[in-house]
């Protein structure tokens, strides 16, 4: 299981966060039919993560960024603050990998106009960016 698949798999758990997002949470971009809100989990290059295979027994630090995605600035807060009280301080197992623990680090704001297809004139872009622990 890839890094972003097991941050995922935490997500999904938390039902204030898919009664806004449902399914859209996604490694790397959103797909094209995605409507806002949605989310984006992208590993930093620098930790090789996403290919990284965490079969049981990895171990090491990671850092990857949630980009929480909103139609309005208050949106992708609401999301920002969910992702974060969901992920900082996580200590858990999510497929056979042990988290211990997941800790926020820092947060970009970011805002981007332009229609995407989809009727999204603006985009709200709060990037989460967290360290995490894996035994």
């Amino acid at each position: 299981m890839s890094l972003q698949k097991a941050i995922r798999e935490i997500l999904l758990t938390e039902t204030d966060l898919t009664d806004l997002v449902g399914e859209r949470i996604r490694p790397d971009e959103l797909d094209i039919t995605d409507d806002l809100p949605a989310l984006i989990i992208e590993a930093d290059s620098f930790t090789a993560a996403e290919s990284l295979d965490l079969a049981a027994g990895s171990t090491g630090e990671f850092q990857f960024t949630v980009v929480c995605c909103g139609a309005s600035r208050p949106a992708a807060a609401e999301l920002e603050q969910i992702v974060r009280e969901t992920l900082d301080g996580y200590v858990g197992t999510v497929a056979g990998v042990t988290f211990s623990p997941i800790t926020f680090s820092s947060i970009d704001y970011d805002h981007e106009t332009g229609d995407d297809g989809g009727g999204n004139d603006h985009w709200f872009l709060n990037s989460v960016t967290f360290d995490a622990w894996i035994q």
